[in-house]
């Protein structure tokens, strides 16, 4: 079952990765939050409430045969209403107790587990599967008009069964909410989204390769203003390239907050008249930079939660070794993965085959400089946290150095040092 699970979340990992480069970044972000999924299951019900308005009284007839319905409007209504109301106050006392858990959960370990949690789609679910049904069952009232209540009995019976259903999510909502708040589930949780991040963003897609980004012009392209750099996108940044006729190097992995002014990409090769400022604001904004995070935006922001998630069971006020030991070994697991797989693409290629965009890809120095470093600098005072991650990263050190990997073992040894002091 685990198996099948991961191949579904890497299809639709892939699936996503083909999303971002069809979609505009702008369109994407208003969809790719908390209230995609919800709002289209409301625009669902509200949709399934003005066809069944529109159905013809003959095609209605159709559909029944001579079943015969008990011509009580009133009651009918009556009933709607009650869904309508009954279901909201359900979800609504369920929600209520869910941000409770959540807060306490935010300060146990890290804001950013919260996030993960509004993620799942059984959330999203269920909150949209309840306004569904609302939305459904307010705007039926209207139907059934003098000549044929079958309309408006079809749409008490339909809110009925859209209420049973979310009944039925929320009781699953709840048993999974009880696991989650777990620390150790939550943990898990986000250190198997870590795994399925580092294996997307290391896959090799066609057109990218492993290869040094050559000396530049000396010219550069400037953030017009400051913020976060989002998911970069290779083979799209391409294409973008390649319709300026332009080579470029990215001197910053995704999630780095970039300020105003600061270079945001080195020109390898540009036209002769080539005029920087022309196209810096929509490089900007085809890599995504915005005043705030990218939320799971890859690998390197997985990380930091776990990371954040250490770091605040460390703190005097939480003083939970264990939470933190288990956050370590997610982080340490993703270096081993990093180690033991083949090196992600530096390069990406236009349609013709030319070398268009180089970037820094996520390994292993990255992922202790954003997230390891930190972590071992919080817990270096705790000698059980100490003496085990010391342990675990003399060992991934060794595996590197037999994967004849420097610049991972050195950092590795790093983290070593500073929890040596």
């Amino acid at each position: 079952m685990t198996g099948a699970r991961t191949v579904i979340q890497r299809t639709a990992a892939a699936a996503a990765a083909q999303a971002r480069r069809l979609v505009p970044t702008r369109i994407r972000r208003l969809f790719a939050g908390f209230w995609a999924v919800p709002l289209s299951l409301a625009a669902l019900g509200l949709y399934a409430s003005i066809a069944l308005a529109s159905l013809p009284t003959e095609r209605i007839a159709f559909l029944l045969g001579d079943f015969d319905w008990n011509d009580d409007r009133e009651g009918l209504r009556q009933t709607l209403g009650v869904v309508a109301t009954s279901i909201m106050s359900v979800v609504s006392i369920v929600l209520s107790l869910t941000f409770v858990a959540l807060s306490l959960v935010s300060q146990q370990l890290s804001p950013r587990m919260v996030d993960f949690v509004l993620r799942e789609r059984l959330v999203q679910g269920m909150i949209g599967l309840a306004l569904a049904t609302f939305l459904f069952a307010t705007s039926s009232l209207t139907l059934g008009d003098a000549q044929d209540a079958r309309r408006l009995g079809i749409a008490t019976w339909t809110a009925i069964g859209l209420a049973t259903l979310t009944v039925i999510v929320v009781v699953v909502f709840v048993h999974r909410m009880s696991a989650v708040m777990r620390p150790d589930e939550m943990i898990a949780r986000r250190g198997e989204a870590l795994r399925l991040a580092l294996s997307a963003e290391t896959a090799a897609p066609e057109g990218s390769r492993d290869a040094a980004a050559p000396a530049g012009t000396g010219a550069d392209l400037s953030a017009t203003f400051s913020g976060y750099l989002g998911v970069v996108d290779g083979p799209s940044l391409a294409a973008w390239a390649r319709a300026r006729e332009l080579v470029l190097s990215l001197p910053h992995a995704q999630g780095t907050f970039v300020l105003e002014g600061q270079t945001i990409a080195e020109l390898i090769e540009a036209p002769e008249d080539f005029d920087p400022s022309d196209c810096a604001d929509a490089l900007a904004r085809e890599l995504g930079l915005s005043g705030r995070p990218e939320v799971a935006s890859g690998a390197l922001y997985e990380a930091r939660a776990l990371a954040e998630g250490a770091m605040k069971a460390l703190s005097p006020g939480i003083n939970d070794p264990g939470t933190a030991l288990s956050c370590a070994n997610r982080l340490f697991d993703a270096a081993a993965q990093l180690i033991g797989s083949d090196p992600a693409p530096t390069a990406y290629a236009d349609e013709e085959g030319g070398l268009r965009v180089y970037v820094r890809p996520v390994d292993v120095p990255l992922l202790m400089e954003r997230a390891v470093f930190t972590m071992c600098e919080t817990g270096r005072d705790v000698p059980e946290f100490a003496r085990h991650c010391a342990e675990l990263l003399e060992r991934l050190a060794r595996r590197a150095d037999e994967k004849a990997d420097r610049r991972a073992a050195a950092a590795l040894r790093e983290g070593v040092d500073i929890l040596q002091g």
